[in-house]
């Protein structure tokens, strides 16, 4: 389920431009242009000495994967970071003519890159995309005047040529209905940027679009427009490739908290024989440390038969009641982590990866987490949601957060659970798109769990504080944070908010999902989440007035 945004309101500018947010530039007019914080200071210079000759447009800003830039400006006006680029020296060749006039050159992630020049005139080298290549090709052969090339980061791209002409390949089913629009309503489309997470923003004649009212670049491009400037070309700075990124998680205790789950279960018109109930025994996490569980009625520690091994106090009763009160007890310390970027220099705390047997258990398929059906591989390939080769755990992981937050609804009551269910409906609630993210993360070879449980604070008349995170393994960061129905719920929120950061609010029964429960009466169970006690009992008689109550309550120790 995809939205396209046409831009909302400004917020005042130096609330949104953060270092956490893809950096840009922006050019207007014939030589204006903004640079948000975060660009090449080298680019900025270069362009403020372009804005000083006289008579001279700014044309084109382009980035390549490895961040160097290119600036182009005047007739054949060519700035670089890197004159050792093969697409520098082929600009210079080709700027040895005067009446070359060149418009634009665009890097693909795979390294290769595009130049045009003239009317038609236009050069190619390295790895594009082959039906991009072909196009080109094809409009240069039939005389066509070349504007610009842009080339996304999962693969796709736009070619603009003529007045009103646009042709694209592989970008998102909202764009491709947006270029489909304007080349109909005979628009020119002035320029299509992709940011490095695969957001994008398009400007045309008629008006301008995005897959992200939120990031800098949106809502710079808002404010400009509504105070009489028009954009002619974005730029975004290309985000590292490779390693963990630029970050350490920061985990600091909030609070220690006692947590009681009181729980009245009553069968009145049956025979009870025996009861069989279990309660998590609550795990140390990086969210959660020093917990001492306690379980009344008393019972024995016994592992559920999974994979992972987690372990529940088991109780039976067979003294022949018709009622039990149970009382679950978490003592834990509550810790906050907190995503934020290295400063210049510093180098992060080290982090072990994660052992074999755990990236094996947290990359498997389950029936909450189903990434291999059938159904779910072709909506993820649809959506263009594959791991890139070069494409950190951090970046692929930030790629599909933002992904669901701009494009998921949240729905509670809801019947959809599991990842497949979540993907096809386009909604669903904590748990089911919880367990979208996560299912996205293992299908792409990135170690990801469930942590259910409930807010840690007391429950209200209508709701029991039950909800349902997630976190994914970054390798050289450790597991990071994410919660998907925060995101969903504030949809013009910044797309870092409910990633990397957790309050220290929460306490999770279990590690991830999919457990294993003997029954007693049906064998073994398979359990999903676990946000309070499971139960079976074994008798006879009717059973019209059964009873099933539960009080949270949260105090501060």
């Amino acid at each position: 389920m995809r939205r396209v945004f046409l831009c909302a309101s400004f917020l005042a500018l130096g609330a949104f431009l953060n270092a956490h947010a893809s950096s840009f530039f922006e050019l207007d007019g014939a030589n204006g242009f903004y640079g948000s914080p975060g660009v090449p200071n080298g680019a900025v210079e270069k362009l403020q000495e372009a804005q000083r000759l006289k008579n001279t447009a700014l044309k084109c800003v382009a980035f390549t994967p490895a961040g160097d830039w290119i600036v182009l400006f005047g007739g054949n006006g060519v700035w670089s970071s890197n004159t050792e680029l093969p697409a520098v020296k082929k600009l210079a060749e080709f700027g040895k003519d005067a009446k070359a006039d060149l418009k634009c050159v665009a890097f693909a992630p795979g390294g290769g890159w595009t130049l045009f020049f003239g009317q038609n005139g236009n050069w190619t080298e390295g790895n594009v995309p082959a039906d991009a290549f072909a196009k080109v090709t094809e409009v240069g052969k039939a005389g066509g005047t070349f504007r610009s090339i842009a080339y996304a980061p999962n693969g796709g791209w736009v070619l603009l040529y003529d007045k009103h002409g646009a042709s694209y390949g592989g970008v998102p089913d909202d764009l491709a209905k947006v270029l489909a629009e304007a080349v109909k309503k005979s628009l020119t489309v002035h320029c299509v940027s992709f940011a490095p997470n695969g957001d994008w923003i398009c400007l045309t004649s008629g008006g301008w679009w995005t897959s992200n009212t939120t990031i800098p670049a949106s809502k710079y491009v808002d404010f400009n427009i509504k105070n009489g400037h028009a954009p002619k070309w974005l730029a975004f700075v290309p985000e590292p490739e490779t390693g963990a990124g630029p970050y350490k998680l920061e985990t600091k205790p909030t609070r220690r908290v006692v947590a009681t789950l009181t729980t009245d279960i009553a069968h009145p018109d049956a025979t009870v024989d025996e009861w069989y109930l279990y309660a998590p025994e609550v795990p140390n996490l990086p969210s959660q440390e020093k917990v001492k569980t306690t379980f009344s009625p008393e019972g024995t520690v016994v592992k559920e038969a999974s994979a992972e091994k987690r372990p529940f106090f088991l109780t039976r009763i067979s003294d022949g009641r018709k009622e039990v009160h149970t009382v679950l007890t978490i003592e834990a310390t509550l810790m906050s982590r907190h995503l934020i970027p290295l400063s210049p220099g510093e180098k992060g705390p080290e982090v072990k990866d994660l052992p074999a047997a755990d990236v094996a258990l947290y990359t498997t398929s389950s029936p909450t987490l189903d990434f291999d059906t059938k159904k779910f591989q072709d909506w993820m390939n649809h959506e263009i949601l594959k791991r890139k080769a070069n494409e950190s755990d951090m970046l692929f992981a930030h790629r599909a957060f933002a992904y669901i937050k701009h494009h998921f609804t949240y729905q509670f009551p809801t019947p959809f659970h599991s990842g497949t269910e979540t993907c096809a409906a386009g909604k669903s609630d904590c748990g089911g798109l919880s367990a979208l993210f996560a299912s996205l993360m293992r299908a792409n070879g990135v170690p990801a769990r469930l942590l259910g449980g409930r807010w840690a604070q007391s429950q209200t008349p209508d709701y029991g504080q039950w909800h349902v995170k997630a976190e994914f393994f970054a390798k050289g960061v450790g597991w990071v944070p994410v919660d998907s129905s925060g995101a969903v719920g504030d949809i013009h929120g910044s797309d870092f908010a409910c990633f990397g950061h957790d309050g220290g609010d929460h306490i999770a029964f279990v590690k991830d999902q999919a457990m294993l429960i003997d029954s007693f009466i049906a064998g073994q169970a398979k359990m999903t989440i676990s946000q309070g006690i499971f139960y079976w009992w074994r008798g006879s008689g009717a059973d019209k007035n059964g009873r099933f109550e539960e009080k949270w309550t949260v105090e501060k120790k």
